[in-house]
């Protein structure tokens, strides 16, 4: 009785160890996911220099001039944006631009991943939206201006309601 009773015991301790070293991992998984979003963040809010046209094209649309709110023109499905947007294009992404996205594509995929891997690890779907939410108009920006995010699919999937099972 005494031997069956420390099994249980055991076999108790040893779920709970568990649960708390997949705690613990999550934890940091979350860590990381706001470390990679705060550099995600600092290269969206880092002010551009834009073409003249392309700086009058963020001010009509209520944007920022820097990395966000031109991802934000760019994700816009409006036509006559979209044509106006093509057009500044037509010749090239500016060079800070392109380093930017440079930047960003690599980040985006970072962010995914870890998120991905939250989610397997017992983490909440909740921050699966919320970082999809967040970041799913710049990804598509991102890749509209550079193919440089290798996480399309991530970014463009729908919400999930459900916890994993």
């Amino acid at each position: 009785v005494t031997m069956d009773l420390q099994r249980r015991q055991l076999n108790q301790v040893s779920k709970l160890l568990k649960q708390a070293m997949s705690q613990g991992t999550v934890d940091e998984l979350m860590q990381l996911c706001r470390v990679i979003a705060a550099n995600i963040d600092e290269v969206l809010d880092r002010p551009l220099t834009l073409p003249a046209s392309l700086g009058e094209l963020l001010n009509r649309a209520h944007f920022a001039g820097n990395m966000r709110g031109l991802a934000q023109l760019v994700a816009l499905d409006n036509p006559s944006v979209r044509k106006n947007v093509d057009q500044e294009f037509k010749n090239g992404v500016p060079p800070q631009v392109q380093e930017l996205i440079a930047r960003l594509g690599p980040e985006l995929d970072q962010l995914a991943a870890c998120v991905q891997d939250l989610v397997i690890r017992d983490g909440s779907v909740v921050i699966m939206n919320f970082y999809r939410e967040r970041y799913g108009s710049i990804a598509n920006a991102v890749l509209k201006l550079g193919n440089t995010c290798k996480t399309e699919d991530f970014w463009s999937a729908p919400k999930v309601f459900a916890e994993p099972v």
